[in-house]
């Protein structure tokens, strides 16, 4: 199934909006549409996807559009690489779906206008993943008392082996982005934080402006 494809299908499985939910979220889309377009964009590489309409936005809540691509990338190079166990092999539909009704489940207490993280995915792969694989985000969970130096590593684990996307600090500041009423450049320092902490400690890799998750291996 092709990126759009995947997307039709969990649309139509998301949780359903009632009529006063989808009012609210149809008009707050008229409202910062152009707003979303300029934050949930990639500049420097990767697919710049954005919602083609009002309906579209409002089918996918809490979910914004690149989200769709970049898990199914994702999920398809970490497949390439072997970095699933046995039956659990699968990246197409039925295991996109299941991540993003579990996220969406999550995030049904929170205030209206709260977007998923795209580290939030990360938990529906990681009982799949290798045990080599895992173990940097397993160590890092026990021994950094950075939160979203956690949340990065995970995200960097998730997109290791999508070709297109490159894991700059702009980049990563839009897939951590869960509000439009965040101070971006607070974020933004953070994040360089997080990053100069999970190098230090030899999770990641820099080369360049980009980032990179280290195996076992590597």
């Amino acid at each position: 199934l092709s990126s759009t494809d995947v997307q039709e299908v969990i649309q139509k499985r998301l949780l359903d909006k009632n009529d006063e939910g989808a009012q609210l979220l149809s008009e707050f889309y008229m409202k910062e549409k152009e707003t979303l377009r300029t934050l949930f964009r990639f500049v420097h590489g990767g697919k710049d996807i954005q919602f083609k309409d009002r309906e579209q936005f409002v089918l996918s809540y809490p979910f914004q559009a690149y989200q769709y691509n970049l898990l199914q990338q994702g999920l398809r190079g970490l497949s390439e690489h072997n970095a699933f166990m046995g039956r659990h092999v699968s990246r197409g539909e039925r295991s996109m779906l299941e991540i993003f009704q579990d996220v969406a489940k999550s995030l049904k207490d929170e205030e209206l206008f709260c977007w998923a993280t795209f580290d939030r995915m990360f938990n529906g792969i990681r009982e799949t993943l290798n045990t080599a694989l895992l173990s940097a985000v397993n160590v890092a969970e026990r021994n950094l008392a950075n939160p979203l130096a956690v949340k990065i590593l995970k995200i960097l684990l998730l997109v290791k082996y999508v070709k297109d996307f490159k894991a700059t600090v702009e980049h990563l500041k839009v897939l951590l982005i869960s509000s439009l009423d965040m101070d971006l450049s607070k974020l933004e320092n953070e994040i360089i934080e997080a990053l100069n902490v999970l190098e230090h400690q030899t999770y990641i890799q820099k080369n360049g402006q980009v980032y990179e998750y280290l195996t076992n291996e590597e």
